[in-house]
């Protein structure tokens, strides 16, 4: 399933998602949906969390290790796995696809880099992920869309400002949140 960042909370809220893809270049979004969603799962109970960051010398039997066995702490366990560069590799794309036929309910699993090219999108491991899962991309929040954010994210602070203001925060702003 894909979903924009506007709907996150809404989605969070329609049930348990094993898998989240969060990929994209925009900085505070990315930040806002990784503490969005793992806020969210803690709140399930999982309370312990595992970090990744692959790389073109990730061992990638370590994820599937981590995947598979139990937890001292929790039974319930967040895995992020960082894509630094987007790309998992001949290996990788395997065994994430092998890992999809053990998926379960006790791991979340949330996977996030930069802005993904359309060919990495439509790579069989990537459909496979998005398929058991949710991919969230994120885009730079230009023009009307950054007046429509602003006002939200002042109506959610409880912050009022004056219509003149919206216009002068977009000039000052926008491209750098």
């Amino acid at each position: 399933m894909k979903i924009y960042h506007n709907n996150l909370a809404k989605t969070l809220k329609q049930g348990f998602k094993p898998i989240w893809l969060v990929f994209g270049d925009e900085p505070w979004q990315k930040n806002d949906s990784l503490n969005l969603i793992k806020s969210h799962v803690k709140q399930q109970g999982f309370n312990e969390l595992i970090r990744f960051s692959v790389d073109d010398k990730f061992d990638w039997q370590t994820l599937v290790h981590e995947y598979q066995s139990l937890s001292l702490f929790s039974d319930l366990r967040i895995i992020e796995v960082e894509l630094i560069t987007g790309k998992v590799g001949a290996i990788g794309s395997k065994v994430l696809l092998q890992l999809m036929q053990s998926l379960h309910q006790d791991v979340q699993l949330i996977f996030h880099g930069p802005k993904l090219e359309a060919n990495l999108q439509k790579s069989k491991w990537f459909k496979a992920l998005e398929k058991a899962g949710c991919f969230l991309p994120l885009y730079d929040i230009e023009g009307r869309q950054l007046n429509q954010w602003l006002q939200n994210q002042t109506r959610q602070l409880g912050i009022n400002l004056h219509s003149d203001v919206y216009p002068l925060l977009i000039e000052l702003f926008e491209g750098n949140l």
